[in-house]
């Protein structure tokens, strides 16, 4: 049994690149049910005391296998699955990127990696391909903020101004010269938002940094008349050393200022150090004794209950700056890999709740109780609200059913043969009575469960005006489309467009081999494993 398994096993990885253990041993349990049946059938016609035609045991049986399997799978459409086929009277037309005038080019900032972990670099720089709409100009056409840490220099953090027909140019930051140009030292932008910290009637930009200090820019286009953005990180009190990817802003204390709430998903500052020793994926400690391996220790340790993420950051908006909070005081204690913040009242108090998306381990869901502090509310089993599938990824707060109740969808990991898949929290109302048991997800009834496997980010728009909210769902893994070509290696410059990926004539599906599973190998493995020498 073993042996068939093992080779099942190797021969299915030719084709797939996540664990087929279960389809293997699937394979081999039919094939050894249907070997023994079918030999007791044969054993019984050469008895003479089996008659297909006629013995009402084989009949009984089939009838009662095909009863079963036909009831499962009308209780399943039934009562389980989505019902309704939308066939939406709207299309999109792709402008590409260069007709729009944005443009970008690559770097070798995985080269610039520390060399003991250029093997895992991928993954640790894999997020923060970020996009921040607002109107920076007040012109009344939506301007774009774009960050992706695999870009060259001058575009890993580019404001793009709207110029109107779908046509952008771009518009120099020098506030940012000092983070885009110094990774190693200044860390790298992995996400913004925007948002109006001073009341002024302009957007200020928040800029969220992975192995540096986060940055808030003062938009001085109320002041100045023109689009100039200033550097207040520090005076403003927020630069913290972080590795976030998610931020977002509430009226948490109802004072009419915007609070912040920064969320870190790895921990910024490696563990076992006897002083705070921040995690710089640039420059690694170097061994201080025999077989020191602390400089290593910084991946998740569980896939599904991950504790040693970073602790996320609160700040309270004082008007000339923000002030940091005691997290615990507030509710927030925790160290969970925070990939994603949604806010909404989700209890009709008018006060603003937080939905905290995680991954490698359960989400959190926040009621603010006055302004004062947050209530967690957490179900008592797996599969209820804060006790959840435990990879969440974005946290997006409407009302979908129009029942005046805000519900929330987490897109999350969708592995076949695993109990996870985006989360679709539906509000019944009656949260402070029932707590945990009003929200109820409905993602496989709602046809929202996302089986396209890594749901990154999402949003909700209502792209038919029909009165409903819509979800966009954007999926990707880190795959080898980007890395250096491997036939013009000797040739490739930083900085060099490279060739576009090729696609398959038959299925039309990029040949780019998914690195996930690897990854997925080495990530739960002791710092002895996933630190080089």
């Amino acid at each position: 049994m073993s042996f068939i398994i093992v080779v099942v096993d190797l021969l299915l990885h030719k084709y797939e690149t996540v664990s087929t253990f279960f389809y293997a041993g699937f394979i081999y349990f039919a094939g050894r049910w249907a070997w023994h049946w079918t030999g007791e059938v044969k054993q019984a016609i050469a008895a003479r005391k089996l008659d297909i035609g006629t013995d009402w045991r084989v009949t009984y049986r089939w009838v009662v296998i095909g009863a079963i399997g036909l009831s499962s799978v009308w209780g399943y459409q039934e009562f389980v699955a989505a019902k309704t086929v939308v066939n939406p009277d709207f299309t999109f037309v792709e402008i590409s990127a260069e007709d729009a005038g944005i443009t970008t080019r690559p770097s070798d900032i995985l080269q610039q990696v520390d060399r003991r972990i250029q093997h895992v670099g991928k993954w640790l720089l894999s997020v923060g391909d970020a996009v921040a709409v607002a109107d920076v100009d007040n012109d009344g056409w939506q301007d774009i903020f774009l960050t992706y840490p695999l870009k060259a220099e001058g575009d890993r953090a580019s404001l793009y101004r709207n110029k109107g027909n779908f046509q952008f140019e771009r518009i120099p930051l020098p506030a940012l010269a000092s983070l885009v140009a110094h990774p190693e030292t200044e860390g790298l932008p992995s996400g913004a938002l925007w948002f109006d910290r001073d009341n002024d009637g302009d957007s200020d930009l928040l800029l969220m940094v992975g192995y540096g200090k986060t940055r808030l820019l003062e938009n001085r286009w109320i002041e100045e008349g023109k689009i100039e953005f200033v550097d207040i990180s520090q005076a403003a009190g927020i630069d913290e050393y972080t590795i976030s990817l998610t931020a977002n802003a509430l009226d948490a204390n109802r004072d009419g200022k915007l609070d912040l709430m920064v969320g870190n998903a790895m921990n910024p500052f490696l563990s076992d150090y006897e002083e705070a020793t921040k995690f710089n994926i640039f420059h690694l400690p170097q061994p201080e004794y025999p077989g020191d391996r602390r400089m290593f220790d910084f991946m998740h340790r569980s896939w599904h209950n991950a504790n040693n993420g970073g602790e996320n950051l609160f700040y309270l908006n004082g008007g000339q700056g923000f002030v940091k909070q005691d997290v615990g005081e507030w509710g927030f204690a925790g160290n969970r890999w925070t990939l994603d913040i949604g806010t909404g009242d989700l209890n009709g108090d008018n006060l603003t709740d937080l939905y905290l998306a995680n991954d490698f381990g359960p989400d959190n869901l926040y009621l603010n109780q006055g302004g004062e502090k947050f209530l967690e509310v957490r179900g008592n089993l797996v599969g209820e609200v804060s006790h959840d599938t435990y990879k969440g990824m974005n946290a997006s707060l409407g009302d979908l059913d129009n029942n005046g109740q805000l519900d929330i969808y987490v897109s999350n990991v969708h592995e076949k043969l695993q109990a996870e898949g985006s989360l679709l929290w539906m509000n019944d109302g009656n949260v402070d009575a029932a707590g945990a048991k009003v929200f109820q997800d409905r993602a496989v009834k709602w046809n929202a469960l996302n089986e396209n496997r890594f749901g990154w980010g999402a949003a909700m728009g209502d792209l038919d005006r029909s009165g409903l909210l819509d979800i966009l769902q954007a999926n990707g893994m880190v795959d080898d489309s980007y890395d250096r070509p491997r036939e013009n290696a000797d040739n490739w410059k930083p900085g060099a467009i490279l060739p576009a990926p090729q696609f398959t004539q038959s299925t039309g599906q990029q040949q780019c081999p998914d690195y996930w599973y690897w990854n997925a190998q080495i990530a739960l493995t002791s710092p002895d494993i996933h630190g080089l020498c």
